[in-house]
């Protein structure tokens, strides 16, 4: 038995003065890294998967990144952090983007597009345009990467829905049904 137990070590072991391969080893762990509410981490992955991602901060110094898709510019905001940015890590993000259309936007579109869906929180900012906002809550250890590009694309695909949702006047939608 003993005699059996080393010769499956030493077939296990590479041979001596060999070199190991780790990149794929090193890809897989950083594809594995929790992705948490840190502006460098998700400007990076945001990077890596094809968005243009600027880190700015607020006057208080907590950042934000500015980042687009399909044409229309988005905000990823960093939320609830521990007595400031600075201070303690954030525990989740948000993705924000508003829309000027030179005229109010009417509350029954806006309740009309959170009555019939279900990612995306819409409201009417100060300035009666219409607004978006997704969170993703990252405390309690991160999400991970594959996780958190899904619910990227979510995002994409919510703010192109409701970009067109928005320029269109409600009547155009009644004609379709």
């Amino acid at each position: 038995m003993k005699t059996l137990f080393a010769v499956a070590m030493l077939a296990a072991s590479p041979a001596q003065g060999a070199t190991e391969n780790t990149a794929p080893l090193q890809e897989a762990t950083a594809a594995n890294v929790p992705i948490r509410a840190d502006a460098g981490q998700i400007a990076k992955l945001l990077s890596d998967e094809g968005y243009r991602a600027k880190i700015e901060t607020e006057d208080d110094g907590t950042p934000f990144i500015k980042s687009g898709s399909s044409g229309r510019d988005f905000t990823v905001l960093f939320l609830g952090c521990d007595g400031g940015v600075k201070v303690g890590p954030c525990k989740s993000i948000e993705f924000y983007t508003g829309f000027t259309i030179g005229k109010r936007f009417p509350m029954e579109r806006t309740n009309e597009w959170n009555a019939k869906n279900r990612y995306g929180r819409a409201y009417v900012d100060k300035d009666n345009d219409p607004v978006i906002e997704m969170d993703l809550h990252l405390d309690a250890g991160g999400m991970p990467r594959a996780q958190f590009v899904e619910n990227l694309l979510i995002w994409t695909d919510v703010m192109a829905n409701f970009d067109t949702f928005v320029f269109d006047d409600g009547d155009s939608a009644k004609k379709k049904k």
